[in-house]
């Protein structure tokens, strides 16, 4: 995501993760969940869908931002 941000990229970015999630990737989430449906609530994963300066922001606060 850092890489899509910093060229300029003009996505939406789905950010399944909060500071506090110690999982690589999202792969690793599901596995740890234990629940292949844990994304299959349509409100929820609509909160997940950020722009780019949301998903920037984030990354900067939380200390995921790499120069």
């Amino acid at each position: 995501m850092v890489k899509l941000l910093k060229n300029g990229s003009d996505f939406k970015y789905f950010k399944w993760f909060n500071k506090n999630t110690q999982q690589k990737d999202i792969n690793d989430y599901v596995i740890s969940k234990g629940n292949v449906n844990i994304f299959t609530n349509t409100s929820i994963l609509e909160k997940m869908i950020v722009d780019k300066l949301l998903m920037k922001m984030f990354l900067i606060q939380s200390g995921l931002w790499v120069k």
